[in-house]
């Protein structure tokens, strides 16, 4: 015996959709709150020429460098102005990177330990080596470089490297999508196969058309049999119009056979009767 394949209920199919739904939901707010806010916050920095004001050593910090790793680097801090409208110079801090700038003012540090640059290897001297370099390379007084601020927040400082996020932004938002599109696909195709698999839904079509069919045949046949019919007994009323003579008449009624019993029960006052099935 064949097993018919049962679909599940509306109630489990909107059981399952809804939780799909929330899950992608959740998915699309971490990903928001991980690469769409520092993506605005970075696309508002604007780029300008700054000119180094001061530059110096101010102490060494101890940092963590992994699991029960502890290392020292010293802060370089370096002072740049910049112009950020007619006749308006301010005067701030230059870190390397908006990260870096973002770690100092989320933390509320004071202004002393806001470090231009943050190293933490395990090797000491290989911090004290970066940030000499990059001392060495930003912090001659005077000289000008490019960097950036946000003119929304100019305090907060210039950095001189802005992060790209826009493949990363690209990848949170694209496969969270796709999966919700997956996802309603599916469910799209299910409930397809689920109308596709009413066994009554196609026999009853069948037999509608096949009695549909039945019906206009047997009516075709009846109409014909009684036009003909019809045809006859008129032609016998006009034989006797033409031919009074009785004998000549005699002969005609003998080779002319009467209608049948059939054409009899369909014939009413000289008109058709198709017969109907709907009354069977």
């Amino acid at each position: 015996m064949d097993r018919k394949k049962k679909c599940p209920s509306k109630a489990c199919f909107c059981a399952v959709l809804t939780t799909w739904m929330v899950v992608v939901g959740i998915v699309l707010l971490v990903c928001c709150s991980l690469y769409i806010k520092p993506l605005i916050r970075v696309m508002k920095f604007r780029f300008v020429t700054c000119r180094v004001e001061n530059s110096f050593y101010t102490t060494q910090f101890i940092c963590s460098c992994g699991s029960a790793c502890r290392s020292i680097y010293p802060c370089a801090l370096v002072h740049v102005s910049l112009n950020i409208s007619d006749g308006e110079t301010w005067t701030v801090s230059l870190y390397e990177d908006d990260l870096q700038q973002l770690s100092v003012v989320s933390e509320d540090r004071d202004a002393m330990e806001w470090c231009s640059l943050k190293v933490c290897h395990r090797e000491v001297l290989e911090n004290h080596r970066i940030v000499g370099e990059f001392f060495e390379q930003y912090g001659t007084r005077g000289k000008t470089i490019q960097c950036a601020y946000d003119p929304w927040n100019v305090k907060a400082g210039a950095v001189l490297h802005v992060s790209k996020l826009t493949l990363d932004v690209f990848h949170a938002l694209f496969w969270p999508f796709l999966g919700l599109l997956t996802g309603v696909l599916l469910c799209v195709i299910f409930c397809r196969r689920c109308q596709n698999q009413d066994p009554n839904k196609g026999a009853n079509d069948v037999e509608l058309e096949a009695s549909m069919e039945l019906t206009k045949a047997e009516q075709g046949k009846a109409s014909a049999q009684c036009n003909a019919t019809h045809s006859m007994q008129n032609a016998d009323g006009d034989a006797a119009v033409r031919m009074p003579n009785k004998h000549i008449w005699g002969r005609f009624k003998k080779n002319t056979s009467p209608p049948s019993t059939n054409h009899k029960k369909i014939i009413s006052r000289g008109k058709c009767k198709v017969p109907d099935d709907r009354k069977r």
